[in-house]
Formats: structure tokens, sequence, C-alpha cells
């Protein structure tokens, strides 16, 4: 499990917040029941994988991100996250 206090950048602000911090935000903004349960923490490596469709909140501008898109300052977890907040989609 990654650390709590680990400092994730948002890649829409580049503003630096803690892992804590986005876990927080985003559980508090699980309206039902079911978002809470289906909620996971930034904390597990899980949340990082390309296919997972959860998404998290900065507590800095309050956009929106997946696991994959935050942007970790320790380069011990660079692997996991990082990707490009914006997605270049073929319409053909």
């Amino acid at each position: 499990m990654i650390e709590k206090s680990e400092i994730l950048e948002c890649g829409w602000c580049g503003a630096t917040s803690t892992l804590e911090e986005w876990d927080v935000l985003t559980f508090e903004g699980c309206r039902s029941r079911e978002m809470k349960r289906a909620f996971t923490s930034l904390q597990r490596e899980k949340a990082y994988s390309k296919g997972n469709a959860s998404y998290y909140q900065c507590p800095k501008c309050e956009n929106w991100s997946r696991g994959n898109q935050v942007i970790f300052r320790n380069p011990k977890y660079k692997k996991l996250a990082g990707q490009p907040i914006l997605e270049v989609v073929d319409l053909k």
C-alpha cells in the first residue's frame, strides 16, 4: 500500500496535495451507498490501472482525473501514474 503522506500533483492545475487529501475529498463526494462501496482508495495500486474507471477530485482546483492521470512526486511511483489528461480520439 502507498502511504497517505505521498505527494500527488494534479495534471490539470499542477498543484500538489497529499494522497490523503485527494482520498478524503473524493470520498466526501460519494453521494450514495453504492458510490461509497465502489470507492477505491489511491493507497491501493489497483486505483492506477488503465482499465479502472475510478475518478478522483483534486483538492485545489476540484477537477476530476482518473487514478492513472495523477502525478507522483516520488520517483518510486512514477510508473504507476502520469498519463496525459487529454486523449486524442479518432472520430473516423
